[in-house]
C-alpha cells in the first residue's frame, strides 16, 4: 500500500480531493461508533487547470473544511502505473533497481520523478515471476499538490492514486482468501481491478468510448456491453492464470456512463464466470442516497481516498 506522500493520522472525519481535467471533485466523510456518513460530495468545474489551486482554496473556505485531514487522489493522467517483474536485489537496493527498470517507460528524466512501489501477492503458480506495480509521477506535480493543499488550509495526510482509492471501496465485503473484482466506468476513466484479501492483484484500464452509444435510441449499447464483458473476462482469466488462486467470486460495479448496473448484469450473465452486482460499500454509507448516482460515481475516488484508514464493519 504505497503513496507519494503519507503520514499517520487518527481522526473521525476526513476530506478527499481529486483534480480532474475539467475540475475538482470533493468528498467529506465522518465515521464513528454509529457508522459511516457522507457529509458532502461535489464536483466543481474549473476551465483552466492552472487555476485549480486557487479554486480549491476558495472551495475549502466556502465549505468550512479548513483544518480537516485530507487525502488527495492523483488523476489518471497525472501518474503512470506500470507492472514489472520484481528485481532480485536486497530490500535496501530495491528502490534504486526499480527506478532503473522503469527509466525507459516514462517520458521524463528519473531525477524529475517520484517513485513508489505496490507489492503484489505471491502467485501460487509454480515458476510464476514475482510481480509488482510501480507508480511514477513528476516531482514538480507532487510538490504543487502539497502546496495547493497547504494553501487551502487542509492537513494533507496522503497523496494517493485512483487504483488504490477505488480499491478502498471494496473493503466493505471482503471474503477471506477469495478474490473480488471491481469495475468502475466514468466519463474519463474506465478500470477493472481484482483484489485478494484487500491486496491489489490486477489493475487494468479499459479503453472504451461510451459516447458512441446514442443517448436517444440507445443504439450501440448492446455492442458496447458485449465488448465490456469480454474485457472483464479477459482480466479475470489473466488473474486466475497468473495467481493460481481460483477465480474472482464477484464483480462490484459503479457506472457513470450510459450503461446501468442492472443492464450490464443481464448481459454479463451470459459471458462472465462471476456475478455482477452494485458496489456493496454504497449501501453502508449513511446520507449517500441524497446524491445523484452520477455524482456519486464521479466522486467515488475522493470518497475512497478519504476512507483509506476506515475499518469497515462486515
Amino acid at each position: 500500500m504505497s503513496s507519494f506522500f503519507k503520514r499517520k493520522k487518527s481522526v473521525n472525519q476526513a476530506v478527499g480531493v481529486a483534480y480532474e481535467p475539467d475540475g475538482i471533485s470533493l468528498a467529506h466523510v465522518r465515521f464513528g461508533s454509529d457508522g459511516l456518513s457522507l457529509q458532502h460530495i461535489g464536483f466543481y468545474p474549473v476551465k483552466d487547470p492552472a487555476e485549480r489551486g486557487n479554486e480549491l482554496k476558495k472551495l475549502i473556505s466556502e465549505t468550512g473544511l479548513k483544518g480537516m485531514p485530507a487525502y488527495f487522489v492523483l488523476g489518471y493522467d497525472q501518474y503512470a502505473l506500470m507492472q514489472i517483474e520484481a528485481p532480485e536485489v536486497p530490500p535496501e537496493e530495491l528502490k534504486s533497481a526499480v527506478r532503473w527498470r522503469i527509466k525507459d517507460l516514462i517520458d521524463y528524466h528519473l531525477d524529475d520523478a517520484e517513485i513508489e512501489i505496490i507489492h503484489l501477492p505471491v502467485s501460487k503458480r509454480a515458476g510464476a515471476p514475482k510481480l509488482m506495480y510501480v507508480l511514477a509521477s513528476r516531482t514538480v506535480f507532487v510538490k504543487t499538490i502539497i502546496d495547493d493543499m497547504s494553501a487551502a488550509g487542509l492537513d494533507l495526510v496522503v497523496i494517493d492514486v485512483m487504483e488504490l482509492a477505488l480499491r478502498n471501496m471494496t473493503f466493505a465485503d471482503v471474503e477471506e482468501n477469495r478474490a473480488g473484482a471491481f469495475l468502475y466506468l466514468s466519463e474519463n476513466f474506465n478500470l477493472i481491478e481484482i483484489c485478494e484479501n484487500g491486496s491489489l492483484c490486477l489493475s487494468r484500464h479499459i479503453n472504451m468510448d461510451f459516447n458512441r452509444i446514442d443517448p436517444v435510441t440507445g443504439e450501440g449499447k448492446m455492442e458496447m456491453m458485449d465488448m465490456l464483458s469480454l474485457e472483464v473476462q479477459r482480466s479475470m482469466d489473466y488473474y486466475e492464470s497468473q495467481f493460481a488462486n481460483g477465480s474472482a467470486t464477484k464483480i462490484n460495479m459503479v457506472t457513470q456512463v450510459p450503461i446501468s448496473v442492472s443492464e450490464f448484469m443481464e448481459v454479463a450473465d451470459s459471458y462472465l464466470t462471476a456475478p455482477v452486482k452494485p458496489l456493496a460499500a454504497l449501501e453502508k454509507i449513511q446520507g449517500i442516497d441524497q446524491y445523484d448516482n452520477q455524482l456519486v460515481a464521479r466522486c467515488l475516488p475522493p470518497i475512497g481516498a478519504a476512507l483509506r484508514d476506515y475499518v469497515w464493519k462486515t
